[in-house]
């Protein structure tokens, strides 16, 4: 099945957007420490929802 251009348009941009977050993020040392932080916390959160 072909992906519509809408569709890869919209994949393109958003992934842009996130690398540009990215390195926003690496460049800025306590942005990225709560960075860190905050997917830690919500990594664990999910461990604790799937388990059975």
């Amino acid at each position: 099945m072909a992906k519509s251009k809408k569709r890869d348009q919209w994949e393109i941009e958003g992934d842009a957007h996130t690398l540009v977050e990215a390195e926003l993020i690496k460049k800025d040392k306590g942005r990225f420490k709560d960075a860190v932080t905050q997917l830690t916390k919500e990594n664990a959160a999910r461990k604790e929802a799937i388990k059975p």
